[in-house]
């Protein structure tokens, strides 16, 4: 997976790299290894430079998985909390893709299955 991460307003350190790199890792259990089409956008820094204290920090998510995206956004007092609360709902996204398509699949099954027990008998073993 392609990991891109851009600052803004705010520097972009190292800790800050390593943090994001380290939680987004969980992504890579709801993507297909084979899919080299995986990118992953990622913008962190201050919403304004004015401000000194409120809800100024935030952390937006961008996942291009096979011609779909998801895109995750949270905004909190600190910039940990602003990744893990983006990672979080990004996470519950890919759950609900992934149990949707697996639905799909076992639906797609239960049909052939149907069709195949109303078919004539010589068709059937």
């Amino acid at each position: 997976m392609d990991i891109r991460i851009k600052a803004t307003n705010t520097n972009l350190t190292q800790g800050i790299t390593d943090y994001v790199e380290k939680r987004l890792s969980v992504f890579e259990k709801y993507i297909d290894p084979q899919d080299t089409s995986v990118h992953c956008y990622v913008e962190v820094g201050r919403t304004t430079k004015h401000h000194k204290q409120g809800d100024i920090l935030r952390a937006e998510i961008n996942l291009h998985i096979s011609g779909q995206d998801f895109r995750s956004v949270s905004e909190t007092s600190s910039l940990h909390g602003a990744i893990d609360e983006a990672k979080d709902e990004m996470v519950r996204t890919l759950r609900k893709h992934k149990q949707k398509q697996s639905q799909q699949v076992k639906r797609g099954g239960a049909q052939m299955k149907s069709f195949l027990k109303k078919s004539p008998k010589r068709f059937r073993k």
